[in-house]
């Protein structure tokens, strides 16, 4: 993940740590810890893109057809 341009696109979109972390059902500190590089989530992948977030910030593996 490229977390600098993870949490640039968060903030031009006005979303919160808080809010990711309700969506997901997790605490704001998991989340920091993720967008810290300290952890790593699927589910936190999955939910960004589904928010529109670049597939490049998150190092998504394209898989072959």
């Amino acid at each position: 993940m490229n977390l600098i341009e993870i949490k640039k696109w968060l903030l031009d979109k006005r979303i919160r740590q808080k809010d990711l972390a309700a969506k997901m059902k997790r605490t704001p500190g998991t989340v920091s810890a993720v967008l810290n590089g300290f952890r790593t989530s699927r589910p936190l992948r999955d939910l960004l893109l589904n928010m529109g977030c670049p597939e490049e910030f998150l190092d998504v593996e394209k898989r072959a057809a």
